[in-house]
């Protein structure tokens, strides 16, 4: 059960979206051959998902990723994923519930990329409520 945690921590965090933010971190991936550039506001850590935004660019060659890191109030559920804390995955699964949740996210200007994304968004879904049924059987 700790690797599925480990793993899941690296693809979720917290999705709780933030109208007031200030920024923490900024990195821009660069495409070899831009065509088209995604931009992303979060409040993970970029460690979070770097190796998710690398492989993405390694299928995807010619999206450039401009990823900023914004302050939030909100504790990090990735952190506390990894940490084997089960409050993580209960906000993760939260996350997927009400206007402006993760579920209303949609990749609109890059329609070709919207299948890879919705597979990403559905598997971290099943990967959580997995880990929670787990979670309650067990207490």
């Amino acid at each position: 059960m700790r690797v599925t945690l480990f793993a899941i921590g690296m693809i979720l965090s917290s999705f709780h979206a933030s109208f007031a933010f200030e920024v923490e971190d900024h990195r821009i991936y660069m495409a070899p051959m831009p065509t088209q550039t995604i931009r992303v506001i979060s409040t993970a850590d970029i460690a979070a998902f770097d190796p998710l935004i690398r492989t993405f660019q390694s299928i995807n060659q010619g999206i450039t990723v401009d990823y900023t890191v914004a302050s939030s109030t909100e504790d990090d559920a990735r952190k506390r994923i990894v940490a084997s804390d089960y409050s993580g995955i209960e906000k993760v699964l939260l996350a997927y519930g009400g206007m402006g949740s993760f579920n209303d996210v949609y990749l609109t200007t890059i329609t070709k990329y919207n299948c890879e994304f919705s597979s990403l968004q559905s598997r971290a879904w099943e990967l959580g409520t997995a880990i929670k049924h787990e979670y309650e059987s067990a207490t």
